[in-house]
């Protein structure tokens, strides 16, 4: 199953799937960088089909010491995901954040970036809601965000992190975990329904 189709099951569908559940995933408190880092994110090489007859589509991506690292203005280093929004006028709604995996979830933090990879909205915390196994922001895109960066939130690593109570009580023992700076970013978009130009439907037959 790839991560796309899981962002796009139900929760109960899901654990339904999963019979035999996956090894656990051990949280990283501390991080290292893998690589140089940089004050700005490297343009993303992937991203969201331009053309879509889904309601709601989702691309996920690692976050970890080789996926990227930004250095912040307080000179601290952090991991990145960088995914670019659909160019399409359609976009209702997006919900952004990390995925919980067994015994761990990605501490995030979101921002969306404009074209130039400037800062345009940063969403904390008291933003974030639980949604089946994603943990993020939901808001409505703005004409000038063009992506979206998922960073980790130092403040938030090592705390502990369980999903909604929708869950059975197994499934929320397996699936509870800690904050880790290295996990799975997603952003999942939905679309609003074309609208129909009825002015051009057919005339009704008469008798």
């Amino acid at each position: 199953m790839t991560f796309r189709s899981l962002l796009l099951l139900s929760p109960t569908v899901l654990l339904a799937a999963c019979v035999t559940p996956p090894e656990r995933v051990e949280p990283v408190t501390s991080f290292a960088a893998a690589q140089a880092c940089s004050s700005e994110p490297a343009r993303p090489g992937t991203g969201f089909q331009t053309e879509t007859p889904l309601a709601t589509d989702a691309v996920s991506a690692p976050v970890n010491a080789l996926s990227g690292c930004l250095t912040r203005t307080d000179g601290s280093q952090t991991p990145y995901a960088l995914i670019a929004l659909p160019d399409l006028p359609n976009v209702a709604s997006v919900f952004a954040g990390s995925i919980q995996e067994y015994g761990r979830i990605l501490a995030p933090e979101v921002q969306t970036l404009d074209g130039d990879l400037q800062p345009v909205r940063e969403f904390g915390p008291e933003r974030f809601t639980v949604r089946g196994l994603g943990y993020g922001a939901f808001f409505v895109p703005r004409p000038n965000e063009a992506y979206v960066l998922v960073t980790a939130a130092p403040d938030l690593v090592d705390a502990s992190h369980a999903p909604t109570s929708r869950y059975t009580a197994a499934a929320l023992e397996q699936y509870e975990g800690v904050f880790s700076y290295e996990g799975l970013a997603f952003v999942r978009v939905h679309y609003a329904e074309p609208e129909v130009d009825h002015a051009a439907d057919p005339e009704p037959m008469t008798d």
